[in-house]
């Protein structure tokens, strides 16, 4: 950037000042002291970058009359382009760009041609006074620290300030604390998913011994409720062969209810003849025994007791029925016995088929196991937690 002509409205002791044949070059202002060779270099740099705030001795209000203010000339890139600024509406002033055809540009376009150089680097390293000179601690900022470092490395326009915020970038575009879509971010969530799961994998383990010990106690429980079971299904058959037997024991109350009437007991019907009842139980069929053994067992009971001709007791009495109480528990029991040997029958038949077909699942796992494989093997094998785990494995 080449400064062509200066202009000075009012800005200071200066009023109405145009400077307009500035070389290329350097350009030697000489002046005694006090004669406005500050003030000179302090209006170029309001008119880049703004005045200073009210009430600063470094504002340098207008002292000899014009307005506060005036513009730079500058050619930038082969083109000319006036830069001025004047009092406006905030104490930095109103600033306007325009190149030679009188096109109007936006203050953008004054951070363009200087190339985004900040006020703090320029006054430090292009436009310095004597202030500047004296305080070597506005040299350590970054932008200065930069600027000078890049000039003595030769290191062109990347300057480390530059080359830091290059690098911050990278770093933002790889991780930012709060942010979601950077590949560092996707990464600590997909660990974060990974760490949950392997929590969750090391939990399996316990688990699994966990549900080993409640299926040893259910199977536990199951034995006790067998037994409980068989328990009760014994008493279920005592209950249902007491049920049939019910009205074989109804008739037998009334018998005896009978006899009681008539005056014979139990006991007095023992003491009979037993030759008697014999000889005639050796003749006639089952019915018939039934019946004469009635018959004599009443008849002979009437003869000790005098009751002859009072009640007919045969007739209270079917002969049939007697001889059913006769043998009813002997009756009772066989039928009994029969449907349960019939039950029995059926199981074992079905125990057999079961037996067989197990037999042959085992003959044909032993082969798939390879021909080193016996029963007496596999009955040795171990069959614990930690053998299964290991088979697993």
């Amino acid at each position: 950037m080449i400064f062509r002509r200066v202009h000075i409205d009012g800005f200071g002791i200066w009023h109405d000042l145009d400077l307009s044949e500035l070389s290329p070059g350097l350009n030697v202002f000489l002046a005694p002291n006090e004669g406005g060779k500050s003030t000179l270099m302090a209006f170029i740099r309001a008119v880049l970058f703004g005045f200073k705030r009210r009430n600063d001795p470094r504002r340098y209000e207008p002292l000899r009359g014009g307005r506060h203010g005036g513009f730079l000339e500058l050619e930038a890139g082969g083109e000319l382009h006036r830069v001025t600024r004047a009092e406006g509406t905030s104490s930095r002033g109103d600033v306007e760009v325009t190149n030679g055809a009188g096109e109007r540009f936006s203050e953008v376009k004054l951070d363009s041609l200087l190339c985004n150089t900040t006020e703090t680097l320029y006054e430090n390293v292009f436009a310095f006074g004597l202030e500047e000179l004296q305080r070597l601690d506005t040299l350590q900022t970054d932008d200065v620290a930069g600027h000078i470092y890049a000039a003595g490395m030769g290191s062109g326009s990347l300057t480390p300030v530059a080359f830091r915020a290059l690098l911050q970038d990278a770093m933002e575009a790889l991780y930012r604390p709060k942010g979601k879509k950077q590949p560092v971010a996707k990464l600590m969530t997909e660990i974060e998913a990974e760490e949950e799961q392997i929590g969750k994998l090391r939990q399996r383990p316990a688990e699994h011994a966990e549900l080993l010990r409640r299926e040893q106690r259910t199977r536990e429980r199951l034995t006790e409720y067998d037994a409980a079971f068989e328990q009760r299904r014994l008493e279920c058959d005592a209950v249902q062969r007491a049920e049939r037997a019910w009205p074989d024991y109804e008739k037998l109350l009334r018998a005896e209810t009978t006899l009681d009437m008539i005056g014979v007991s139990t006991a007095q019907l023992g003491h009979s003849s037993r030759a008697q009842i014999d000889a005639r139980a050796e003749s006639g069929s089952t019915a018939d025994r039934a019946d004469g053994i009635a018959r004599v067992a009443v008849q002979e009971a009437n003869r000790e007791l005098g009751v002859i001709g009072q009640v007919d007791a045969v007739e209270l009495m079917a002969s049939a029925q007697r001889a059913l109480l006769i043998e009813a528990n002997n009756i009772r029991r066989l039928v009994a016995n029969a449907d349960r040997l019939k039950e029995l029958q059926t199981t074992v038949i079905e125990h057999q088929h079961d037996a067989r077909a197990l037999r042959h699942a085992l003959f044909n796992d032993l082969e798939e196991l390879g021909a080193t494989w016996s029963l007496e093997r596999v009955r040795g094998a171990r069959t614990d937690v930690a053998a299964r785990d290991a088979i697993r494995r």
